[in-house]
């Protein structure tokens, strides 16, 4: 029970041991890598703990992508590719990454940490915004449903369905079907009237082929 007891001991005291340690790095991580984000003018190598590390990294890498230098000529072909590629991330969206580290709660000890966390809130965001989308849609779209319902109800293809809507039509209106039949014979009776023999369009007269037509004709 003993040998028991005190393994247990020296696990748990071996933990906290290693959690001190791990705590103490990730203070300083953290504190170097607020030296190395900061936006400096020129890169001091000569100091012992120079400040702006990534930020100086990030600017070299666009003069680079310029054809302004090479890899090669600044020593930078051993330099693992993907912290070039932080580097250069980090310089390209500075203010953005300021304004992020700023609002965070938490800080970061590393590019790598940062832009991951970037990357979730910026996919985040853009999940509310489609699913705000999709709630309410936008004026244009309303626009095109009003208007590819326009011209969609039927129209009447008899006498009696046409009698229907006239009526419906006077009763939403306030109109009295009869006022109505009075301007329809009054606008019948002023029509010019056709003579049976004439065709309605164009000039030509239907012949009569009656026999007191053919009579006359002969």
């Amino acid at each position: 029970m003993e040998n028991s007891t005190k393994q247990l001991g020296t696990l748990e005291t071996e933990g906290q041991a290693i959690a001190k340690e791990l705590r103490s790095r990730d203070r300083k991580d953290a504190n170097q890598f607020k030296r190395d984000i900061v936006n400096v003018s020129q890169f001091n190598g000569s100091d012992k703990n120079p400040q702006g590390l990534w930020v100086r990294l990030g600017f070299l890498m666009t003069q680079i992508e310029q054809n302004n230098s090479t890899k090669k000529d600044c020593g930078l072909l051993k330099i693992d590719r993907r912290r070039l590629a932080e580097a250069k991330w980090f310089y390209n969206n500075l203010k953005d990454c300021q304004a992020f580290i700023a609002e965070s709660k938490k800080g970061y000890t590393s590019l790598t940490a940062l832009q991951l966390a970037m990357s979730k809130a910026n996919k985040a965001t853009l999940s509310t915004e489609d699913k705000v989308s999709e709630a309410t849609p936008s004026e244009a779209t309303s626009n095109e449903v009003e208007e590819s319902n326009v011209g969609q109800s039927q129209l009447p293809t008899t006498k009696y369905d046409l009698a229907k809507e006239i009526m419906k039509t006077c009763q939403d209106n306030n109109i009295n079907p009869l006022d109505l039949i009075d301007i329809i014979l009054i606008n019948v009776e002023n029509q010019p009237k056709q003579s049976k023999n004439v065709v309605p369009m164009g000039n030509h007269k239907v012949k009569n082929n009656s026999p007191k037509a053919k009579q006359a004709n002969a």
